[in-house]
């Protein structure tokens, strides 16, 4: 139900089969990240993806098994086509920062794994640079039609005040406080290029009818992505302008007069009947 969510965000956009869309992954949501895919090559669109190895305490966080080991077996198994173009460590400034010298390892054995482009950045913002030069380099020269961003991390997002600012869902425009804020996303909107932010879930989830903690697998179809009820406006307003116009008839015309002058006469009194 997230890749109708997807899909619907990216018709929103108007984003058709053949367009370009920049997609920045964190291995701490890779149901999410599996979404996207769905929506995107269902739509036919073309994704270039960099994506993070780290994931944080409840996403991809099986050494055997990050976000990227699943990607690679999902392309395997032909079940998606779509592979990164670019890896980053992630974690602290994009490099892993916080993760202990074994856990960066572990990290950087994955990505040679995946055998897609290291990202591996000297700071935070060559990080934002490295990842700006590989979209711009897998889209050779094609316009990007948006970008997408899972989870938090930081030189997709911003800081911690850009992570607190953009709002969950579409970003067309960049919001008041974020202008001086170097990151993915604050480049794209500032270039005119709208970003759909996949982030605080629960909050989705709840807007869109969606169970957030699901017992069994829910049935394709359902939440208020796909129907929801609502009141016909339309009805409504003819409803009103129908008695409004009835109102005044009424009050401004001769119709009221006539019909209480009717309804007098039939309820005057009548002449006693003559008794034989």
């Amino acid at each position: 139900n997230f890749a109708a969510l997807v899909v619907h965000y990216l018709k929103r956009l108007e984003v058709e089969k053949g367009d370009v869309v920049a997609v920045g992954l964190s291995g701490s949501f890779p149901a999410i990240n599996i979404a996207v895919y769905a929506a995107l090559e269902t739509l036919g669109a073309e994704p270039l993806v960099v994506s993070s190895a780290s994931a944080s305490q409840f996403g991809a966080n099986d050494p055997e098994m990050l976000w990227i080991d699943m990607e690679r077996i999902l392309a395997e198994r032909k079940v998606f086509t779509t592979r990164s173009v670019a890896v980053s460590r992630g974690g602290i400034e994009d490099r892993g920062l916080g993760v202990t010298k074994e856990g960066r390892a572990l990290l950087d054995a994955a990505i040679v794994r995946s055998g897609a482009k290291v990202i591996k950045a000297a700071s935070y913002s060559e990080s934002v640079e490295e990842r700006m030069r590989a979209y711009t380099e897998a889209a050779g020269g094609r316009p990007v039609k948006a970008y997408i961003n899972v989870g938090g991390g930081t030189t997709s997002v911003g800081t911690r005040i850009g992570k607190r600012l953009f709002k969950p869902g579409i970003n067309r425009s960049l919001p008041p406080g974020t202008t001086e804020i170097n990151s993915v996303m604050t480049r794209y909107v500032g270039d005119g290029v709208p970003v759909i932010h996949l982030i605080k879930i629960a909050e989705l989830a709840d807007r869109y009818g969606f169970p957030l903690e699901m017992t069994e697998m829910p049935p394709v179809g359902q939440g208020r992505i796909f129907s929801r009820e609502a009141y016909n406006t339309w009805l409504a307003l003819g409803f009103i302008a129908a008695v409004l116009g009835a109102l005044i008839a009424f009050v401004r015309f001769d119709v009221g007069f006539r019909m209480l002058r009717v309804a007098s006469r039939r309820d005057a009194p009548k002449p006693p009947e003559q008794m034989v």
